[in-house]
C-alpha cells in the first residue's frame, strides 16, 4: 500500500473483510503502522486516495462505494493485487478454504469482468516450505 501511494497517483480500492467501512479503514491503518511510523504526507495520501469496500462471505453481499460495488470496481480498476488469505499452521484445509480458495476465485472473477485487468497474486512465504525442508536436510 505504501509503495502504491508513493509511486502512483491512483485511487486504491481495497476489499476488506470487516464489519463496516470504519473498521476496515482502521485495519488498514494498523497494518501500515505495523511497518513503522508513517509520515504525515503518506497518511494524507492514504486518507485521500484509499477507498474501502467491505466484503462479507458472498459476492452478493459486497458493499462499498454505492450500489453494485463489484460492478463499479470492475469498470474502474485496471490492476488487482490479491493478498487476502488465512494463514494459520494449526488450521486444516476446510477451515481456510473459504478465504484462500473461494476468495481467490472471486478476486479472479473480478479481474476478468468487463475488461481484463493486470492480476498480481501475493502468496504466503512458506508455500513450499515442506519441499525445501526435505531437500535441505540431505546428509553431507
Amino acid at each position: 500500500m505504501k509503495s502504491l501511494l508513493e509511486q502512483t497517483r491512483a485511487k486504491i480500492y481495497v476489499l476488506v473483510r470487516s464489519s463496516d467501512e470504519c473498521q476496515g479503514r482502521q485495519r488498514l491503518r494498523a497494518a501500515m503502522e505495523s511497518m513503522g511510523s508513517c509520515a504525515a504526507g503518506l497518511m494524507q495520501m492514504f486518507e485521500a486516495r484509499v477507498k474501502i469496500s467491505r466484503l462479507r462471505r458472498s459476492r452478493a453481499a459486497a458493499t462499498g462505494p454505492g450500489a453494485g460495488c463489484l460492478d463499479l470496481l470492475a469498470a474502474e480498476i485496471d490492476t488487482v493485487f490479491h493478498n487476502g488469505a488465512t494463514v494459520n499452521y494449526l488450521f486444516n484445509y476446510d477451515r481456510m478454504r473459504d478465504a484462500n480458495v473461494q476468495g481467490t476465485n472471486e478476486v479472479l472473477r473480478l479481474a476478468f469482468e468487463r475488461r481484463p485487468k493486470s492480476f498480481n497474486y501475493v502468496s504466503t512465504t512458506f508455500v513450499f516450505a515442506g519441499r525445501l525442508k526435505k531437500s535441505c536436510m540431505r546428509p553431507t
